[in-house]
């Protein structure tokens, strides 16, 4: 195994200056509303934050010359980041690691880990928002069942940020929103077209501010695409939780003890106590799971 408790350290405070350039972003925004233009910067920085951490780990686990300063995407594909994904299902039988996704069959058969990650990840899930907070939290444990109320709803969360990123990245806001209606309407099953794969799912939480204040069958979510504060102050702990978790489980496995490579206590709270973003409700009044 090649990964080393100065490695993880140092993959783990990289993610912190990328979470840290979200909080600063939300603080603007909480300033001034008309600061709305950085929503799509929010959730753009939060998921190239959680790639970025992710094939680092991997990278990191396998090269024996290796550093945070020269790190790259590598030889990686894009599924792996992202457990559920169209790409990661459609390796199908020519996956290296059978069935496993590849994070998971690489961790273990590195010796990272003597168990699959994604069956350590358990946080809470921000399904909707309304103005700048997230709403409806579910808690989801990646590995309980059943699926439809645990890993399902890890993978459409992560796979709808994803999908927001894309958005953000390739000016897609329009293609995006309206592949999900069009899934929606048609009240297509999962096995037949799965949403979740690349569908944000975006509405509008004040349509009379876009001028299309009137739902009808065929648009029932009026407003001009974008990217919602609330739903990027929930990607932003959706990644929060998911590094840390993912920190936590390799350095519990190692039984790494002498730095501290976990994210700031502060940033689980409901009401931010202490550093970027003190005083404030970030969550909607919500804690995240730590």
């Amino acid at each position: 195994m090649q990964l080393t408790e100065d490695r993880l350290h140092d993959i783990s405070l990289a993610a912190r200056e990328g979470l840290r350039e979200c909080l600063k972003m939300i603080e603007l925004h909480a300033r001034d509303s008309r600061n709305s233009f950085l929503n799509p910067s929010i959730a753009l920085t939060a998921v190239a934050t959680w790639e970025r951490f992710m094939i680092d780990v991997c990278s990191a686990s396998e090269k024996i010359e290796w550093s945070i300063d020269t790190a790259g995407w590598d030889h990686y594909d894009s599924s792996v980041p992202w457990p559920g994904s169209r790409a990661d299902r459609g390796l199908g039988e020519d996956k290296k690691y059978g069935h496993e996704h590849h994070v998971d069959g690489l961790l273990t058969g590195n010796g990272v880990l003597a168990r699959p990650l994604t069956s350590s990840w358990a946080v809470h899930v921000a399904t909707s928002w309304f103005g700048a907070d997230p709403t409806d939290w579910w808690w989801a444990d990646y590995s309980a069942s059943p699926a439809s109320e645990n890993r399902d709803i890890i993978r459409q969360a992560m796979l709808g940020a994803k999908s927001a990123r894309d958005a953000v990245a390739h000016r897609l806001y329009y293609k995006k929103a309206r592949q999900a209606q069009l899934l929606r309407r048609d009240n297509m099953p999962d096995e037949a077209a799965d949403q979740r794969d690349w569908c944000y799912v975006w509405q509008s939480d004040n349509p009379d501010k876009t001028r299309l204040a009137q739902k009808t069958p065929d648009n029932q979510s009026p407003g001009k695409p974008t990217i919602q504060h609330g739903y990027s102050r929930g990607v932003v702990a959706l990644v929060i939780q998911l590094i840390d978790i993912t920190v936590a489980t390799i350095r519990g496995h190692q039984h790494w003890t002498t730095k501290d490579s976990q994210l700031p206590s502060a940033w689980f709270h409901q009401i931010i106590p202490s550093g970027q973003c003190e005083g404030m409700m970030l969550w909607g009044g919500h804690e995240l799971w730590r």
